[in-house]
């Protein structure tokens, strides 16, 4: 019996739907289309190499809440897309997901249940290039839902304070002030707060990108 293969035009017209939808940002959209069409997810994780800044950070938006939907009827589902993303963020897989750990942060964000599963495994990645970024970007974002979970990394991330890249020293310090440490104990978090140096930085709220300061956004809340 042949398989019948799906048609460059049929995964094209996939493509073009969700680059709509993440350029509209429209979530009820998002989950109306995933509901009828099968491939949904593996669209999305392609979506994760987009190389369009704004629309990748909404495809990793999309993925989280296309995770929370799935989690309350298929939980391990999910736990093979977190698996999926591991895999992608190995040399081996080929094809290396430099955004993983931002992707693994929202699908935790939107499915509370699986953070003692994964965040050990996320944090394992804050030293690990070129993933040191997006794992410390994804620990604040997991530290605005509970600090709890996150707070035994304090530690770790704090050394973060003094790294040379400024997007690791703004989510280092945000981190910090989210799990309620003590500005006194750590000498580079007051630099940190009053450095002005211009990062870009992915508004969950808004659904923009934009660009503010080390300091401003290791304040914000």
């Amino acid at each position: 019996m042949k398989v019948k293969r799906t048609s460059p035009s049929t995964a094209r017209s996939r493509r073009t739907a969700l680059r709509r939808i993440l350029a509209d940002r429209d979530h009820h959209a998002l989950l109306s289309w995933a509901r009828g069409e099968p491939h949904a997810a593996r669209t999305v994780f392609s979506a994760l190499f987009e190389a369009d800044d704004l629309l990748r950070w909404r495809a990793i938006e999309a993925l989280g809440i296309l995770a929370g939907q799935e989690s309350r009827e298929d939980l391990e589902r999910v736990r093979e897309w977190l698996r999926r993303l591991l895999w992608n963020m190995n040399d081996e897989s080929g094809g290396l997901m430099w955004h993983g750990p931002e992707a693994i942060g929202e699908i935790l964000v939107n499915v509370h249940r699986l953070i003692p599963e994964f965040v050990m495994i996320l944090h394992s990645f804050h030293q690990e290039e070129p993933f040191e970024a997006g794992t410390y970007a994804a620990l604040a974002r997991l530290a605005e839902l509970d600090p709890e979970p996150v707070r035994p990394f304090v530690p770790f991330l704090c050394k973060g304070l003094e790294d040379p890249e400024p997007r690791i020293r703004a989510s280092a310090a945000r981190f910090l002030a989210l799990v309620g440490e003590r500005q006194e104990d750590h000498a580079a978090w007051g630099d940190v707060l009053a450095e002005d140096t211009p990062i870009q930085v992915y508004d969950h709220e808004l659904g923009e990108l934009g660009t503010t300061t080390v300091g401003a956004h290791a304040r914000a809340r």
